[in-house]
């Protein structure tokens, strides 16, 4: 009767290491994985902050092209006015 609780405890205690081993590594990798998607995060983050400098320059160029195209207008509605 002591030997069978002995392998039973023997077994249970095989089971749980070979748990601890499994989980262990399944932590390693979602760890790394982690790291990975931190990184990841980090760079589309740098990627959506220079995108968002190029965007507002391009609309600070586009205000200026359209301050031109519309003085540009006025000159000539202004110079077909004087020819009439």
């Amino acid at each position: 009767m002591q030997l069978e609780k002995l392998e039973l405890l023997e077994r249970e205690l095989s089971r749980f290491a070979e748990e601890f081993v499994r989980l262990r590594e399944e932590n390693k990798d979602l760890r790394e994985r982690l790291l990975g998607q931190s990184l990841e995060i980090r760079e589309l983050k740098e990627e959506l902050e220079l995108l968002g400098a190029k965007d507002l320059k391009a609309r600070q160029s586009l205000a200026r092209i359209e301050v031109v195209v519309a003085r540009l207008r006025e000159l000539e509605r202004a110079s077909a006015g004087a020819e009439d």
